[in-house]
């Protein structure tokens, strides 16, 4: 039988970002205490571009930095340019 050498610290950090999904949905729905609905929003800046990472990008055996890097700097343009669409055209107020 052919095994599969498993790095445990990026499977450890996949199931803690699946842990902080299930409290980030249930804190969302808490939205009249207002110490949970922040702990919400700051769970939803990170998790799923950092679970996306994981998942698709640290799944390889090697890890190349200048490719994070540039990921890093693609998601943070499109994320700009999506709070600008919003703010310009719906009006909506710029946050993370």
């Amino acid at each position: 039988m052919n095994k599969e050498k498993r790095v445990l610290y990026w499977d450890n950090l996949k199931g803690l970002l699946i842990l902080l999904v299930v409290i980030g949905h249930f804190f969302y729905d808490l939205k009249t205490n207002v110490t949970l609905s922040k702990m919400a929003m700051f769970i939803y800046i990170f998790h799923m571009p950092a679970f996306v990472f994981v998942s698709g990008f640290f799944s390889k055996d090697e890890i190349n930095w200048n490719r994070l890097k540039k990921l890093f700097i693609f998601y943070l343009l499109g994320n700009t340019f999506m709070m600008w669409f919003d703010y310009t055209f719906f009006g909506t107020e710029i946050n993370l």
